[in-house]
């Protein structure tokens, strides 16, 4: 099968190779791109607080880049969304990972009695990315739970031309689209498809990591979409 990657450049090539180790072909085509702020994370990590959340691997690429500047606080707490981006983060030298199931809700949820230590002197730092999902910051608020956020990263629109896009569609036709986030659903689906790429993708599978991510597709394709079980890679891939 032919399926298309919509994520950023670096991840996309990872899922790449994810996909022909299953006997598929990959065509990439990144939609956003990642604009790092290491600058504002590095000042935020500066100021008191209790622990770190991140539910992103974007923003273990952005204190990557700080280099030896990370090292005071490679033994903080953190709290990570899922083991795609724990894995990132002990990659990148973080000591004290938790890993949730792939959703702030479940941050929230499992990370509970820790959370709750937090104070308004120490509060919970939140290296965000742009744009995000508000749930888990709302959830937080929710419980009381004192928190910074502090935005590390913004994913902005890559240009794509009509004829990239018809390229990446129809020659020849894609069997799937992958979608990871709701902000790349919803830039797919403005991009000047032609009438031949929206037969193709009629035709196709529209495998989305969540249901959030889901409700972007139009309801023209909805009978086309399909939900990861779990929002992590590996459940996305099983559906192939």
């Amino acid at each position: 099968m032919r399926v298309l990657v919509t994520r950023p450049e670096e991840a996309a090539r990872k899922t790449a190779a994810k996909i022909a180790a299953l006997g598929h072909h990959a065509v990439i085509l990144p939609l956003m791109a990642a604009e790092h702020h290491p600058q504002a994370a590095l000042d935020a990590l500066r100021q008191p607080h209790a622990a770190v959340a991140v539910t992103s691997a974007e923003t273990a690429r952005v204190l990557q880049t700080l280099g030896g500047e990370v090292h005071p606080y490679l033994q903080d707490t953190v709290f990570a969304v899922g083991d795609a981006t724990a894995d990132a983060l002990r990659a990148t030298g973080f000591a004290s990972v938790q890993a949730a199931e792939g959703t702030g809700a479940s941050m929230v949820e499992r990370f509970r009695p820790q959370l709750r230590q937090m104070t308004s002197q120490r509060p919970l730092l939140y290296l965000a990315g742009q744009p995000r999902s508000p749930v888990f910051e709302e959830d937080l608020e929710a419980a009381g739970i004192p928190v910074t956020t502090v935005v590390s990263y913004t994913m902005r629109p890559v240009p794509i031309t009509k004829a990239a896009l018809s390229s990446a569609l129809e020659t020849p036709p894609v069997d799937v689209v992958l979608l990871y986030s709701r902000a790349t659903a919803l830039r797919f689906f403005e991009l000047p498809l032609s009438d031949e790429s929206l037969i193709v993708l009629s035709r196709s599978r529209i495998l989305c990591l969540s249901e959030n991510i889901a409700q972007a597709v139009p309801k023209a394709l909805e009978s086309t979409v399909e939900t990861a079980a779990s929002p992590v890679e590996d459940s996305l891939l099983a559906l192939l």
